[in-house]
Order: C-alpha cells, then structure tokens, then sequence
C-alpha cells in the first residue's frame, strides 16, 4: 500500500500539483477513521472503495470542496463533493470553485 501513496504522490508532484493538495485529498482517510469502530472498539476503515479515485487521480480536495473527473464516453464532467468537515460559508466555497478552476486550467494532462 505504502509504493502506492508513493507512485501517486509522485505523480502530484510531476503534475505540479502542490503537497497541500495532496494532504487535503487523502485527508479524507481520517475522518472516515475516526468515527468508525468496531464492537472490539479498533477502528477499522471500510472506505477502500472510495479511496481508488484518489490514487487514480480522479478526486482532488481543493479548499473546503472536493472535485471528481469522471469520463464517460469521450464526454468529461466534473462531480463536486461536500465533505462532512466542509466550511460552507459563501466566501470559502466561491474560493474553493475559483481555485479549482485555476487547478483545472494547470492540470490539464490529468485523466
């Protein structure tokens, strides 16, 4: 697992894609950890299936938002996701689309 996080962090940095986005977009991890435990009380994660389109580099924290490329028939769309710690005030989600739009012009070679 570790060669993974690796692999996809390098290829964030061969992107030019900053390391605080990187933190941010795997940082979804924790808050699916925390409030999971089993009835042993250790906490287990049951989310490695959301966790592929990270490493793919299909889904990206960017701000208080996350961002998702999906492709389907040579047609590609953007799905914005709402995580449970997102600040939803105006000003930090205009902030967040505006910075997207800015990742999303520089990152063009993603996908």
């Amino acid at each position: 697992m570790k060669f993974i996080y690796e692999y996809t962090y390098d290829e964030y940095i061969n992107l030019g894609i900053s390391t605080e986005i990187f933190a941010d977009t795997f940082g979804f991890i924790n808050r699916f950890v925390a409030p999971t435990k089993d009835s042993n009380g250790k906490y287990r994660y049951d989310w490695a299936w959301w966790l592929q389109r990270q490493i793919t580099l299909q889904e990206f924290r960017i701000g208080s938002l996350e961002y998702e490329f999906v492709d389907e028939e040579n047609n590609r769309r953007i799905e914005i996701h709402i995580p449970s710690d997102a600040n939803m005030e105006l000003e930090t989600l205009c902030k967040s689309v505006v910075d997207f739009l800015e990742f999303e012009k520089n990152t063009s070679r993603i996908g």
